[in-house]
């Protein structure tokens, strides 16, 4: 998605989570979706992609990420 590039994506549990966010893509299943876009290409789906994809998983912003996830733990772990 980062790369601007049309995606074929299987059946895999994350996929249906990617998809909540708005990414688009052909199924690996049916070449013939595939065919028909590389025959006459949609950049908006290219570009919708990347956007969703700076904006879901930028690496600027993975610190911050983590670290909310690892305060949300705050007194989970073992005690001491």
């Amino acid at each position: 998605a980062l790369h601007r590039r049309p995606l074929a994506i299987g059946p895999y549990p994350v996929a249906t989570e990617l998809a909540a966010l708005g990414f688009g893509w052909f199924s690996a299943r049916d070449a013939g979706a595939v065919a028909g876009w590389l025959d006459r290409p949609a950049r908006g789906l290219l570009d919708r992609n990347r956007a969703l994809a700076v904006r879901h998983f930028s690496l600027a912003d993975l610190p911050a990420k983590v670290a909310q996830v690892l305060e949300g733990c705050r007194g989970v772990g073992p005690r001491e």
